[in-house]
This record gives C-alpha cells, sequence and structure tokens, in this order.
C-alpha cells in the first residue's frame, strides 16, 4: 500500500466526488467513486414548557429519537423535503436536562449524535395580598435574578437561592390593588425569559369606631370582598354582600 492522504474539504450533499491516482505523468490511471452521504444534524434551542422540539437533518438521516426520564423512546416526524423533523407534545413527557439526540441511516446505525442542554425559566408567582410584608415563588434552574416592576419605577431585584425567591418588603413597594405589576425571571445574562402579572387581592376592611346607640354604622372594603359582617360578642348580628 502506498502513503495515506487526507483531504479537508467542504462538499455539498448529491456531489459528484471523485479520488483519482495520477502517474508521473499527472495522467489519471485509476478513478473511485466516493458515496457522499448527509448526516447532519443541528436543533433548535429548547426550554421547558415548549410544545416542540425541532431541528434540521441531512438527507441520509432515517430517524431522529431520543429518550426520556422514564425510559420512553421518541421518534421524531420527519419531513425529507425539507430536511427539517420535530418532536411534537414535549409538555406530556418527564425530561432530563440534557437530551440526547440520536440519529440513525437506512442501515440502522446511529450516524449522528447530538445534546441538548434544556433550559428552565419556569416562573410560579403567586398572588399577592394586600398588607402581607412578603412575596415568595419558586423559578427553573436556569433562572438567577428576579424583579418586581411597578409601573414605571425602577425594578427592585432579589437573588435565586435554591430555586426560589423572596421579597421581604412589600409594604414599601407602594403597591395599590389596581397597580401594574410585573415579576421578572432573568437568566445569568440580565436578559429577562419570563414573566408574570403580579395578581393583587384585597381583602382589606376598614372599621371605624362604632357609637352607643348608633343605627347605622358603614366603612369601607377592598374589591376582593364579597361580604362584609358584624359581630358583637362572637354573634355575627348582620352580614352584607359587597355591592347588596
Amino acid at each position: 500500500m502506498g502513503e495515506k492522504n487526507v483531504f479537508i474539504i467542504n462538499v455539498e450533499a448529491g456531489s459528484d466526488v471523485r479520488v483519482s491516482g495520477l502517474d508521473k505523468d499527472n495522467i489519471i490511471q485509476k478513478s473511485v467513486i466516493v458515496t457522499v452521504r448527509d448526516y447532519r444534524l443541528s436543533v433548535e434551542s429548547y426550554q421547558v414548557g415548549q410544545r416542540e422540539l425541532v431541528g434540521t437533518c441531512g438527507q441520509d438521516i432515517v430517524s431522529v429519537d431520543f429518550q426520556t426520564r422514564e425510559g420512553i423512546w421518541l421518534s421524531a416526524i420527519i419531513d425529507a423535503n425539507l430536511g427539517r423533523f420535530h418532536f411534537s407534545d414535549m409538555t406530556a413527557y418527564d425530561l432530563k436536562e440534557e437530551i440526547l439526540l440520536e440519529a440513525r441511516n437506512s442501515d440502522g446505525d446511529i450516524c449522528q449524535t447530538m445534546t441538548i442542554h434544556v433550559k428552565d425559566y419556569t416562573l410560579i408567582v403567586p398572588a399577592y395580598e394586600m398588607g402581607k410584608v412578603r412575596l415568595d415563588g419558586v423559578v427553573g434552574k436556569d433562572i438567577v435574578k428576579v424583579q418586581l416592576v411597578n409601573g414605571s419605577g425602577a425594578p427592585k431585584t432579589v437573588d435565586v437561592w435554591n430555586q426560589s425567591f423572596q421579597f421581604t418588603r412589600m409594604l414599601l413597594q407602594d403597591i395599590q390593588p389596581t397597580s401594574d405589576v410585573m415579576i421578572q425571571g432573568l437568566d445569568s445574562l440580565g436578559k429577562v425569559q419570563n414573566q408574570q402579572t403580579l395578581t393583587i387581592l384585597d381583602y382589606t376592611v376598614t372599621a371605624p369606631f362604632l357609637e352607643v346607640g348608633q343605627d347605622t354604622y358603614s366603612g369601607t372594603y377592598g374589591k376582593d370582598v364579597y361580604k362584609v359582617r358584624i359581630l358583637i360578642n362572637g354573634t355575627a348580628v348582620q352580614a352584607t354582600t359587597a355591592g347588596g
């Protein structure tokens, strides 16, 4: 056998590639047709909550599969004409933090693999009740900071600890029952990846003093109060439906 030569070339799928042996006079003495196979594989970024995982694949890939945390193997739907594949209903499965895609050729052999790092930008924010001093919530592993934005005011930011966050000075945030408050989850680059409008509950009841012998008694209540009840010495004496 002669010496081995390695050629680094870029070739498109479907190209006619031949390797030829030439003699000392630069005359082709032997040519071999090279089979060109397209095993290219690419995938778009994926995060928890997305319904589909999509990507592209070469024309010689016939299947793309991966295994869920429960051990279930999922197979992509491949559109050979467009060179694209997709997995649907991804939210129905318990996914690993890393998805290992396996692409196979017509012989059933694995011809390409790719690891997808699943991003988790989950942001769970409970309703806030007027008068409470604290707001707690839960985030996915790729959220590192959470900020509270009240209207056009400056954001108030807290760090995430063990995938949870806590605002401890809610009474200083000037939040009103009708305020437009946004809770935003930020990634390691400081980019907002998820946001939720804060639900504000107002069960406030104001009760002025009651004078002995007074015939009527009135006060104010928050927007989420349905009924106001008066108790005297532990006994309910009257209940009024809000607005009636």
